[in-house]
C-alpha cells in the first residue's frame, strides 16, 4: 500500500452495459464498485451477469427502483435504502457496505437510515475533490474526483460560484477544465493526485458510455490508470473507507484535496 493515496471507480444503475466496464477494468488490472438498483428506467442486469459481476468487484445499494431519496416519505426512503441493500445481498451473497444515492441527493435525516440499514459510507457526486473520505457520525462520507461526461463549463463555474469553492474554481481552470472536456481533465488530476496524494475517483454510467459514444475515452483513461498502479494502489470505495475514514491523516488531506459537490 503507497502511503499517500490510491485509485478507484463506481458505476451507477446498474446498466446490462456495466459488463463491458467490468471487462475493461478487467482488461487494465483495476477494482471499484458497481452501485446497482433492482429496477431503474434505463434497464438493469439480468441475475447473470449481476452475480458474475459481483464476484469480480464490489457492490453498492443503490435503492430498489432508483428513486431520489429527497422525493419519498420517510418511510419510503427508508424501505427503499433497506430492501435495496437486502436485494443485493440475496442476489450476491456478499454483504454491502456501501451506498449512493440516486443522483447524489440525499438530507441528513437520510444518512440516519442509511447508517440504520447497515452500511458503512456514502459516495456522494462531489466533484474536483482528490480528498479522502471524511467521518460524519456512523458513516464514511466519499467524494469523487471527476464524472465520466462533458459538463457545459457554464453549469461546472456556476456550481463552483454558488458554493464560492474558490480551490476547485482553481481547479477547474488550472488543470484544463474549461473545454468541458472530461478525459484531459481525468488526466491532469489524475498526474495531480499520483504526485500530490489523495484519491482519484472516477465514476459515470455505463448506459451514458454507450449513449454518448464515449467508449474509446474511458478505455484511454483506463489504459493511465493501469500506468499509475505502482503508485496509486486500485482499490473498491469500501476498502478505501475501511482503511482511511478515521485517520487523522485523513482530516488533513481532506482540509487540502476537497473540491465542490455540485448536483449532476
Amino acid at each position: 500500500m503507497g502511503p499517500t493515496g490510491c485509485m478507484t471507480f463506481s458505476w451507477d444503475d446498474g446498466h446490462p452495459t456495466d459488463a463491458r466496464v467490468g471487462e475493461l477494468l478487467d482488461r487494465h488490472g483495476l477494482n471499484g464498485t458497481f452501485y446497482v438498483p433492482m429496477m431503474a428506467r434505463t434497464g438493469t442486469m439480468s441475475i447473470g451477469p449481476l452475480r458474475d459481476l459481483s464476484r469480480r468487484f464490489e457492490m453498492g445499494g443503490h435503492t430498489l427502483h432508483h428513486l431520489s431519496l429527497v422525493r419519498l416519505s420517510d418511510r419510503l426512503a427508508e424501505s427503499e435504502i433497506r430492501e435495496g441493500k437486502t436485494w443485493l445481498e440475496q442476489i450476491t451473497g456478499q454483504s454491502c457496505s456501501m451506498f449512493c444515492p440516486p443522483a447524489g441527493r440525499y438530507n441528513r435525516k437520510h444518512l440516519r437510515m442509511i447508517a440504520d440499514a447497515g452500511f458503512i459510507g456514502v459516495r456522494t457526486i462531489e466533484l474536483l475533490s482528490m480528498g479522502f473520505p471524511r467521518r460524519a457520525g456512523r458513516l464514511v462520507i466519499m467524494p469523487t474526483t471527476i464524472q465520466a461526461r462533458d459538463h457545459a463549463p457554464t453549469t461546472i463555474l456556476r456550481h463552483l460560484v454558488k458554493r464560492a469553492s474558490l480551490r476547485g474554481l482553481w481547479t477547474y481552470i488550472v488543470r484544463g477544465g474549461v473545454a468541458g472536456q472530461w478525459e484531459p481533465l481525468a488526466r491532469r488530476l489524475l498526474e495531480r493526485t499520483a504526485r500530490a496524494g489523495g484519491v482519484f475517483h472516477l465514476w459515470g454510467h455505463s448506459w451514458e458510455m454507450e449513449s454518448e459514444e464515449q467508449w474509446s475515452r474511458l478505455e484511454r483513461i483506463l489504459q493511465l490508470m493501469g500506468q499509475f498502479k505502482d503508485r496509486l494502489p486500485c482499490l473498491t470505495n469500501g476498502e478505501i473507507c475501511r482503511r482511511w475514514g478515521d485517520s487523522a491523516a485523513t482530516m488533513r488531506k481532506q482540509q487540502n484535496l476537497v473540491g465542490f459537490a455540485p448536483p449532476i
